[in-house]
């Protein structure tokens, strides 16, 4: 096609579809270019205040963040429970060993090989893009931002290594989108120290590479700023914002002044308790309870006593505070009914068997002899005169106290000593006594005691059969009889 010479093109005689492969730059002094906004596209972010923005860039600002691509897992260091906070514990691993901001740090200002890398639980594969966010507090927060594992070492990205100057790859504001992980997942990150762009590409005030700026310092912080799904408040508890708060009724549950729960002073009532009562049980009767707060009151009378101490009590029976049985009144001897019998009863002999149960008789143990036992309705206890020994009984009264005399009669017990004489082994031996006796207490030779089998006695005469001494009587032995003398 011929060029146009020496005429002048007519006004909107050229379009843009006129145009073909043209470079360089149009610079227009007045007017306006209009197209549709779909067909006008800016593939970079602006430099300076003059250039044209796009989308992605106009987005983030007016968020309020800087949005770098999203990587894969973020390295966080667990957290250990503390003043209320619950404990966060994440597992990750440098070559098969627990991984912590010591081991993290070296192995980035070394550019150690890393052949196995595990953050938050996810293996890291070549190419990943992660976060590492050392906790806050120390040098070591230099190295934080976000990295590429690549060919087994850590290399911070090329989006965010501030390699190209004055762009502000990395500033207060930087934001990235956590992927994967156990806890972090799903989670997002920004950059909440230094405020403001990084000044200058290297020296101390830049930010630290190992290949580009060794020498930076600039501490990077970096905070969890999102998390996956809405938080609602559930029972208990209320939320205003991102604020919760817990419920509590301010009488029985409380907030101290160091913004703890507490049981507030006479807040838990009896009526709060599974039991609010302690139950009496009595033997024969008097159940009941006794509410919590209230008081059990022992009634104690004349010969019974009760102490408390330490949470114990005692009932003490007291016998020398007890006056003779006549002197108390009958009403003093009634008990309340057992669940066998229909009424009060008072203690008798004649019903002491029905209240103390099915025995009807006491148990009565001889010292020497056989027990007997005495019925407690029909038998009366006798006690039988003895030589030497008289029962006495003073005359019943009512009102006065009953009394049993016992006299031992010492006169009426006799003790004859033969001496001076002698006896074969096995021989009869007969001696005479100074009374006459039908009852010998006790016979014994050199204080051995014979049997009563092993002698006789006729009046005055005392005869010791043959055999019954099978040792030779000497005029040194002793011969000693005790007797009761006829009166």
């Amino acid at each position: 096609m011929a060029l146009i010479k020496g005429k002048q093109l007519q006004d909107t005689s050229v379009s843009l579809t006129k145009l073909s492969g043209a470079t360089g730059s149009v610079t227009l002094t007045t007017g306006t270019i209009t197209t549709p906004a779909a067909n006008l596209v800016i593939s970079s972010l602006p430099i300076s205040g003059s250039q044209a923005a796009n989308k992605e860039y106009v987005d983030s600002v007016a968020t309020g963040l800087d949005i770098k691509k999203s990587v894969v897992a973020v390295y966080r260091t667990s957290v250990a429970a503390a003043g209320g906070t619950p404990a966060i514990s994440t597992n990750s691993q440098l070559d098969g060993v627990d991984a912590d901001d010591g081991n993290v740090y070296t192995a980035i200002i070394t550019q150690a090989d890393i052949s196995f890398l595990v953050l938050d639980g996810i293996t890291i594969t070549d190419g990943d893009r992660v976060l590492i966010a050392i906790s806050p507090g120390g040098v070591r927060q230099k190295v934080n931002g976000i990295y590429v594992y690549q060919g087994s070492k850590l290399i911070r990205a090329q989006d965010a290594d501030n390699v190209t100057a004055n762009i502000g790859e990395v500033s207060g504001g930087m934001f990235t989108f956590v992927e994967q992980g156990a806890v972090y997942g799903d989670t997002g990150w920004v950059l909440s120290s230094p405020n403001g762009a990084i000044s200058g590409q290297t020296g101390a005030a830049g930010l630290y590479d190992f290949t580009n700026n060794p020498a930076g310092l600039v501490q990077l912080e970096f905070t969890q700023f999102s998390a996956a799904g809405v938080a609602e408040a559930g029972v208990g508890l209320t939320r205003t914002g991102t604020k919760f708060n817990v419920n509590y009724d301010d009488s029985s549950i409380g907030i101290d002044g160091a913004d703890a729960l507490y049981i507030k002073a006479d807040g838990v009532t009896n009526a709060m308790l599974l039991n609010d009562y302690i139950n009496i049980i009595g033997d024969g009767g008097g159940n009941g309870n006794i509410a919590l707060g209230g008081s059990l009151t022992i009634a104690g009378n004349t010969g019974i006593d009760t102490s408390m101490t330490a949470g114990l009590l005692s009932i003490d029976l007291d016998l020398s505070e007890l006056t003779t049985v006549t002197t108390i009144a009958d009403a003093d001897f009634i008990v309340t009914s057992r669940a066998t019998t229909p009424a009060n009863q008072k203690i008798t002999f004649a019903n002491l068997k029905t209240l103390i149960g099915a025995a009807s008789q006491l148990a009565i143990g001889v010292e020497g002899g056989a027990a007997a036992s005495f019925d407690l309705d029909t038998d009366t206890l006798n006690f039988a005169a003895g030589d030497g020994l008289t029962f006495t009984k003073s005359a019943s009264t009512a009102g006065t106290t009953d009394t049993l005399t016992v006299t031992l009669d010492l006169n009426g017990i006799v003790e004859d000593t033969f001496t001076s004489f002698s006896a074969a082994a096995n021989a009869t031996v007969t001696k005479t006594l100074s009374f006459a006796t039908s009852q010998i207490l006790q016979v014994n030779i050199n204080g051995v005691v014979l049997k009563s089998t092993q002698y006789s006695i006729s009046g005055t005469t005392l005869t010791i059969p043959p055999n019954a001494i099978p040792y030779v009587i000497e005029t040194t032995d002793e011969l000693s009889v005790r007797y009761i003398k006829q009166s």
